[in-house]
């Protein structure tokens, strides 16, 4: 979740591979969709592949730093992870298992 403020600086990929930006609505508040809710819904839910650009002109408008806390809501690490809708467009994993999957893929040890 992020609540949006002026600075702005979210940019989301758009399906033609570009980045477009997320233009803040005020008092709004965006939710990005991660890749264990994809799987669950079958894609009916995709995971928005994202990113934060801030000029130094942007960041010089407020004069004070950017600050970002995240969030990750998951399953208990034993749960099943399986399409929601029976299809098995994925195939059945465990939590803790798909977490580990995600955090080898990003971090290279």
């Amino acid at each position: 979740m992020l609540y949006q403020d002026e600075l702005g600086g979210l940019e989301f990929l758009s399906a033609e591979g570009k980045y477009v930006p997320a233009v803040p609505i005020k008092g709004s508040i965006c939710i990005n969709i991660g890749n264990m809710m994809q799987k669950l819904t079958s894609d009916r839910l995709i995971a928005g592949r994202h990113r934060v650009v801030v000029s130094e002109k942007e960041a010089n408008y407020l004069n004070q730093p950017r600050r970002s806390l995240v969030y990750f809501m998951r399953p208990d690490l034993d749960a099943q992870i399986e399409c929601l809708d029976g299809s098995n467009k994925y195939v059945p994993i465990i939590s803790g298992n798909h977490v580990k999957q995600k955090l080898n893929a990003t971090y290279q040890y």
